[in-house]
């Protein structure tokens, strides 16, 4: 985390957790740290569930079929409907030509 800040802030004019008071920079750490905790289920996902739940993996590599809620079966763990399909709005955050069809490389698990 600190090599992270340290590298954004040598290419940015605005400090994170760099600027105000030693009480201003300590709860602007507070929150970020508070905001993350909750956003990645106590640091335990690295990303949404709904964007790597239905995953394969195909020579080492996990693909994964980034889904909307209503389209998920949490059941099965499975995605009746892909939002990279097609020309789905979702494919500019994704690589769609990735293989299998209708995934997005996920890196690591």
């Amino acid at each position: 985390l600190c090599d992270a800040i340290l590298s954004y802030n040598a290419y940015h004019t605005e400090k994170v957790f760099g600027m105000g008071d030693l009480y201003q920079r300590t709860a602007e750490l507070a929150a970020f740290l508070g905001n993350t905790l909750h956003e990645s289920d106590e640091f335990k996902a690295g990303r949404e569930y709904l964007m790597c739940a239905d995953r394969k993996t195909v020579g080492g590599e996990v693909y994964c079929k980034p889904c909307d809620p209503g389209s998920f079966d949490w059941a099965t763990f499975t995605c009746g409907h892909s939002l990279v399909t097609g020309s789905a709005e979702f494919n500019e955050y994704c690589q769609p030509s990735s293989v299998p069809p209708e995934a997005c490389n996920c890196g690591d698990g």
